[in-house]
């Protein structure tokens, strides 16, 4: 049997998947299997209002929130059984993600008057992917998807897709996916993001003054281009630039609102990784994003959960909220191995001419970037709640693989120069 917490580890670099659904079980059953009897059927009966939504059964949030020995034997046995079912679920849902790469390599999502993303998506998942690298077809796809997305590279970046203009998120993206793959890119980087950054640290999304409020400054767009000149390596005064906008621009209850998004969850969220990476929070503001992130509302979506679940762990929020909302998905998943895609993304009116019905709120139909982001942020999740093995403890090569891919390590990665 191996080290407690390994398994989900072992699953990314060694197992073979099988490539064929899974056959989905509530979550409570894994409990029982624990041997934790009480488990099998007992759901919550404190705090009804918000953890009996979840289906936590009260041991687990008695042997989270406890501190005797007993409590703790039975919180061990509970997450190792919970681990076990993370892993499951992450296998299946790569099984979905590579069946769903087109031939060309590219992942294609949602479907907007213009047509699929190409570009912007594939560089979503594929940068959700590269933590699983060591996988041979995962490696295989990582490769074709890079290939596709320098076949469409403009000379100012990527676009939404080959027929759309680039913009400052869709290159961020790219760029994100690039140097979690190994490029090195700090020029690159900095040669078609800067265009889009202003004096002030403010980030427009287009650049073209003819589409409107398109071209305004996007709070979060801002972020994203932030990560994306941070994991490149790029000059630390442009991150700096965008770190104090941002700040400045939080609002009152710490939070940020989003100009392409439904909920103002996805810019709060990626605003709060840029931010803790890059100097960190102070205590005051942190409390206030857990305290967002811990109300129902805002994690009506399953992008909206991943999302959370990743802030939350930047946080150290916790260990409680997080799980959660762990459970919550890995209860959510289809038995596809995919999640439910996600109505949160919008096109909004450029002026005051444009059709209404174009706004949305659109949803990723295929599933790829909602799936991607759930596979991601539950294997960080898992990880974070495993004991620390002889193998992480002494920075593994996968380890160091996975630092790099999530961001956390916030130097330039020693591969090729992209080029």
């Amino acid at each position: 049997m191996p080290a407690h917490g390994t398994s989900v580890i072992r699953m990314a670099s060694e197992r073979r998947y099988a490539g064929r659904p899974i056959r989905r079980r509530r979550v409570r059953a894994w409990f029982s299997f624990a041997g934790t009897a009480e488990c099998a059927t007992g759901l919550i009966a404190t705090d009804s209002s918000k953890t009996a939504h979840f289906g936590i059964p009260a041991v687990f949030v008695s042997g989270l929130t406890g501190s005797d020995s007993a409590k703790g034997n039975r919180q061990h046995m509970i997450l190792d059984a919970l681990n076990r079912q993370t892993e499951m679920s992450i296998r299946a849902g790569i099984d979905f993600l590579l069946a769903g790469q087109d031939r060309d390599g590219f992942w294609r999502d949602y479907h907007l008057r213009t047509g699929p993303s190409e570009a912007w998506t594939t560089a979503w998942v594929g940068w959700c992917l590269t933590g699983f690298s060591t996988a041979p077809r995962v490696r295989d796809a990582l490769r074709r998807a890079i290939a596709a997305i320098r076949s469409t590279r403009t000379p100012y970046g990527w676009g939404y897709n080959r027929n759309t203009g680039a913009d400052a998120d869709s290159t961020a993206w790219v760029v994100n996916f690039l140097s979690a793959a190994g490029y090195r890119c700090p020029e690159l980087a900095e040669q078609l993001l800067l265009p889009f950054i202003s004096p002030s640290g403010s980030v427009r999304t287009f650049l073209d003054p003819t589409v409107g409020t398109w071209c305004d400054p996007h709070l979060d767009v801002a972020s994203m281009v932030g990560l994306a000149l941070l994991n490149s390596g790029a000059r630390c005064e442009f991150v700096s630039r965008i770190r104090a906008m941002l700040l400045d621009a939080a609002e009152i209850d710490g939070t940020w609102p989003s100009f392409w998004w439904a909920s103002r969850t996805y810019a709060t969220v990626w605003a709060g990784c840029f931010l803790q990476r890059t100097g960190g929070l102070d205590p005051r503001h942190t409390g206030q994003l857990v305290e967002f992130l811990s109300a129902e509302s805002s994690r009506q979506t399953v992008m909206e959960e991943t999302l959370g679940l990743l802030l939350l762990q930047e946080l150290n929020a916790p260990e409680i909220i997080a799980a959660r909302i762990a459970i919550n998905l890995l209860e959510g998943q289809q038995a596809s191995g995919g999640w439910n895609p996600s109505p949160m993304l919008l096109v909004p009116l450029r002026t005051a001419t444009d059709d209404l019905k174009d706004v949305g709120p659109h949803g990723d139909v295929r599933a790829l970037v909602s799936t991607a982001l759930a596979c991601f942020s539950l294997f960080r999740w898992s990880a974070s709640t495993a004991h620390v093995t002889e193998s992480r403890a002494s920075g593994s090569a996968y380890d160091q693989r996975w630092s790099a891919a999530t961001g956390m390590a916030n130097q330039t990665p020693n591969g090729p120069n992209y080029g």
